[in-house]
């Protein structure tokens, strides 16, 4: 059950994009959109389920994949329904990219920490040790990588100023 939840805890990168984009489509009066796109996602995800979950092979792992599939899937076509509708470019190095290793790496000193720490410290310490951890090592790997820019950081600083 632990390896389950672990794996599907690599879902909550997709479902985070998904939930910004879908706000940004929201924003611009486009609500169908995301919703059209997550039934076209949700319909794939149900068949692959059925398929996947049968596997012996697979067996409820073949649920995590689904997700994947689901999320990934509605992210992608919201993704270019605002690309469309704004006339923008994404650059894909940016926005999918550097997330993803930056989430990658994030998951390795997490685990790392985990592995070095368990049995030393308590359960609960070792939780907020990780979570502080990994979002600073998340948060340092894209400034690092350019995925979040100075300019970005002081935009979300000075936003918070005016509420």
């Amino acid at each position: 059950v632990v390896d389950l939840v672990r794996l599907s805890s690599l879902n909550i990168v997709y479902v985070s994009l998904l939930s910004v984009v879908t706000a940004i489509l929201q924003a611009i009066n486009l609500s169908f959109v995301p919703v059209k796109n997550l039934l076209i996602s949700g319909v794939i995800k149900l068949i692959l389920t059925f398929v996947l979950v049968s596997s012996p092979m697979l067996n409820i792992y073949g649920l995590v994949i689904s997700d994947a599939v689901c999320f990934s899937l509605a992210l992608v076509l919201n993704t270019i329904a605002l690309k469309k509708s704004m006339k923008i470019s994404l650059d894909l190095k940016n926005f999918v990219i550097k997330p993803i290793l930056s989430s990658l790496v994030m998951v390795f000193v997490t685990f790392s920490i985990k592995f070095v720490l368990s049995g030393l410290i308590n359960f609960k310490m070792l939780v907020m040790i990780s979570i502080f951890a990994g979002m600073s090592v998340y948060l340092f790997t894209m400034f690092m990588a350019k995925g979040i820019t100075k300019q970005e950081l002081f935009k979300i600083k000075s936003s918070q100023k005016s509420k």
